[in-house]
């Protein structure tokens, strides 16, 4: 009996070990299209940089509330569980996505009217941030969601507004 429990934990381990390398992977993909898309609006604007002191502070005013966010919830990491999702968390799960994508189409289309470089970047930045908070620390499905969702509004607004 006690074989059959530890070889299920075992297969149970290696279904979660996938989706969090899956989740990492996604990830990563998007911190690459992120910062595709800054360069891109950087050139498309033909922005230029005037003062480079607020081009130098400007991350930071993202950087600083992500460090503060992460200091005051350092223990809520979860992880992926096993099993099935019901149909009903899948369609949950599945609008979660779709209405973060239909954000940040809104929101591409919105930052790439911006033509001071340092707003610019800073909005990139909390982007960026916001996908390193997901990362670190919302490490479930709910997570994946927002970062699929993430990822197809910037990729929407690429592809068929830009």
């Amino acid at each position: 009996m006690e074989t059959m429990e530890i070889m299920e934990t075992d297969a149970q381990s290696k279904v979660q070990k996938r989706r969090e390398k899956f989740f990492w992977i996604q990830t990563f993909i998007l911190g690459f299209i992120l910062i595709v898309t800054i360069f891109t609006f950087l050139t498309y604007n033909n922005m230029k940089i005037e003062k480079g002191i607020k081009v130098f502070f400007a991350p930071f005013l993202s950087i600083v509330p992500l460090v503060f966010a992460l200091s005051i919830i350092k223990d809520w990491i979860k992880t992926f569980t096993d099993g099935e999702y019901s149909k009903g968390e899948k369609i949950k799960f599945s609008m979660i996505a779709l209405v973060v994508a239909i954000v940040f189409t809104v929101l591409a289309k919105l930052i790439s009217m911006v033509t001071a470089t340092e707003i610019l970047i800073a909005i990139m930045i909390a982007i960026i941030c916001l996908l390193s908070f997901l990362t670190l620390k919302v490490r479930d499905i709910v997570g994946m969601s927002i970062i699929t969702g993430i990822a197809e509004g910037v990729i929407v607004y690429m592809v068929f507004i830009f």
